[in-house]
Order: C-alpha cells, then structure tokens, then sequence
C-alpha cells in the first residue's frame, strides 16, 4: 500500500525540528533538571553553587528549557534593579509648653540633620478637613515659615486600620525642629500620632555557603601571615570569613589575591575584632589571603568560611511542563527576551523553586566534535545523518503499519 505523501512529510517535519532542537542544545555540557510548580507564574529559580562554578562568570550561557526543549525567556539577578524596603524613620515629638485653643500643633525633631522634602503624619482617623502650616526652628523660639495654608486630607472610607497618613511636601530644609499647626477654629482637633520620613533600606543580600574548601596557612619572614585557600571548583567568592581566636586587641592589614600564575589583587581591608568578614567578587579555585603583622604576633585563625551571593533567574512556569537548566558554553552569547524590559513588575517577593544535581547534557555528548580540532561542518553533518536515519526508520514503520491496515 502506498503512503500518502501527507504522512511523508509530517513525519520529514518532524524530524527536522527535532533534528534541529538537538543543535540548539548542542553547545552546552551540563543540564539541571528544574523542580515542579503547582500554578502558572512567575518564579524565581534558584542557582546553586556548583552550578554556577559551570557557567560563564557572568552566567550568559545558561539557558532555560521546557517540554518539547523549546528555551524559556528569564532574567537573572543581575538585571534586576536594586532592592530595598521601605523604613519609617520616627521624628521624636518635642513637647512645647504652647496650648493654643484654636489650633492642634506637633514639635517633631530631625534627628538625622540631612535635608528633607517631605514630613508624613500619621494620624487618627477621621473625615475632618483642615489647614496645615508648617514652620520651622533651630532654638525652639524663632519659627520661620516653610509651607502655609495646605490642605490635609480625610481618611478614607474604607480604612479599616484606624490610622492614616498625609504627606506635607515643601522645599528642600535642615531646620532642626519642624512645628505642624493644624487649624481648628472652634472644632475639635485632630489626633497627630507621630511624624517622619519614609527611606529605602538596602535589602540584606542572601549568601550560600562553599562547602568542601580546605585551606593552609604560612608565616613568612617579612612578617606575612598567609591563608592559602583552596575549592573544589572555581567557585564564585563573594565573601570570607576569618574567624580569629587571639583574644587581644589587634588591627590588621589584609589582602586578598587569586593563588595562581596572575596572582592578581582582589579586595584589601582592615581586620579588627569586630570585623572579620572580607567583601570581594572572583571566579576562582585558589586563593591567597595575605595578613600584614608588622611586628605583632601572627593570629590564631582555627578556620575560613567562604560563601556567595545566591544567584538566580525569574521565569514563567506552567505546572504541566517540565523545565532543565543547560549551561557550559564557550560559544553561545547572552540571550535577549522581551522580559528584560519588565524587570519592575518582578522585583517583588516571588515564589521560589530549585533545581537537581547537575549532570552531562546527552545532547552535547551524542555530537560531540572532536578535542584536537574543531570542524563546525562535521556537527551539521552528524545532525544530517540523525536526521536522515530517524526519518529512514519513520517511513519504514509507517509504511509496516499501512501494510497491515
């Protein structure tokens, strides 16, 4: 019997695209598999350690793939805007012996001395509507005008917190004391609980331990104390902690290398005992942490903790699909997705998700060139074989199968 020729070519189409999906993935060594979600949404896929030590330094090779192998747009944290909370900074309220009967008034004192724009009251709620003038004074006794006649706003109807806040606005001012008189003519005053500012606190970045380090130290002559630290990959280092045992004061010189041919510089800094921790950013296996001692005896340091900041990338998952990390590439540039421009929209608390161990990638191993040179026209040749093989195969069992029909 015959084949149609309709059924050839779904099946040619078919193989080619999955000809061409394995060419895709080809480049890359190492593959993670993602775990699974419950819902659709945006998640943020945490990077281990080891997993970054197989990547670029900037993680431009990895890439995230769904069923069928098609690549995920993602963003990593590296493109995300820097984050932080906002804090309300209280302005202590300074009792004054001023009670006029017309007029509810508030002393809040600067306690930070910079400049402020802006001074928000938290207040009772209520739907009174009133005047505001703000004045203010270094002495408490000479008051100088900043704004006069604002109007505050009502609470809203459907505040159920019991508190409210308004926000004054005013040029640019450092007066020590900022006095708020609301006027109340013959009505009852208004309840002022507090006054401040709002201002964003860096977040607090989140380290990961690097397990499996081991490290030697050395006195040299010239009065150098050096810790020789050694991973078991070329990890990112992101922070080192010296935790020193000497019980005396001390207040040393301290210099970070890479422990190789380059030994090139990293990071300097002094270590006290309220400080033993050392800020840098390297890829690297070994390093070289140098400790001045001039003429004092060398520290005792028992043991050195490293760790680094936790990588990871943003993308949407759907839970019937399942997701792989691949990453390990020379060759591959760094990806371009529409998402990059919506970075905003997912600074936010995100559900997080981790990956498993991570493996050889088969693709990369089934077409491997070969180590001594590298001939770009033999993959695409390997690819062609695959190709021409599967679909071989594909016709003979269609054909098997329209013989028994």
């Amino acid at each position: 019997m015959k084949v149609p020729n309709k059924v050839l070519k779904l099946n040619l189409l078919f193989c080619l695209c999955a000809g061409s999906l394995a060419a895709q993935q080809a480049p890359f060594k190492y593959r993670a598999d993602v775990a699974g979600v419950d819902s659709a949404g945006y998640y943020r896929i945490n990077l281990s350690p080891e997993l970054t030590a197989r990547a670029k330094a900037d993680l431009s090779d990895i890439r995230l793939a769904g069923t069928g192998g098609n690549f995920v747009a993602y963003v990593k944290n590296g493109d995300m805007p820097a984050s932080g909370r906002p804090a309300f900074v209280n302005f202590p309220q300074v009792k004054t012996n001023s009670k006029p009967d017309t007029s509810t008034i508030f002393v809040a004192e600067n306690p930070t001395g910079a400049p402020i724009s802006h001074l928000w009251l938290k207040l009772k709620n209520t739907t009174a509507s009133r005047r505001i003038t703000l004045t203010g004074s270094d002495d408490l006794k000479q008051w100088f005008a900043i704004s006069e006649d604002t109007g505050i706003s009502p609470a809203t109807a459907g505040d159920d917190k019991g508190v409210y806040q308004h926000q004054l606005q005013f040029p640019a001012s450092n007066y020590r004391y900022l006095r708020v008189e609301i006027g109340n003519g013959k009505k009852s005053p208004l309840n002022i609980i507090k006054a401040g500012i709002y201002t964003y606190l860096p977040s607090v970045p989140r380290y990961v331990p690097l397990t499996g380090l081991s490290f030697k130290r050395a006195d040299s002559p010239d009065h150098i104390t050096h810790i020789y630290i050694n991973f078991k990959e070329a990890y990112t280092v992101n922070k080192l902690h010296l935790p020193v045992s000497t019980k005396t004061y001390f207040h040393r010189a301290v210099n970070v290398y890479t422990n190789d041919t380059d030994h090139r510089w990293l990071s300097s800094k002094t270590l006290t005992g309220d400080d033993m921790y050392i800020n840098l950013s390297v890829k690297a296996k070994s390093l070289d942490v140098q400790i001045v001692n001039n003429d004092d005896e060398p520290l005792a340091i028992d043991r050195v903790e490293a760790s680094q900041s936790q990588d990871y990338i943003i993308a949407r998952l759907e839970p019937k699909n399942a997701y792989y990390l691949l990453l390990g590439s020379d060759s591959v540039a760094t990806p371009k997705y529409d998402l990059q421009f919506f970075v905003e929209k997912l600074s936010g608390p995100l559900p997080e998700v981790s990956h498993q161990l991570l493996v050889p990638n088969p693709a990369y191993q089934a077409i491997k060139a070969p180590p001594a040179k590298s001939y770009p026209y033999l993959l695409w040749l390997s690819v062609a074989v695959a190709v021409l093989v599967l679909l071989s195969l594909t016709i003979k069992m269609t054909r098997e199968v329209a013989k028994k029909n």
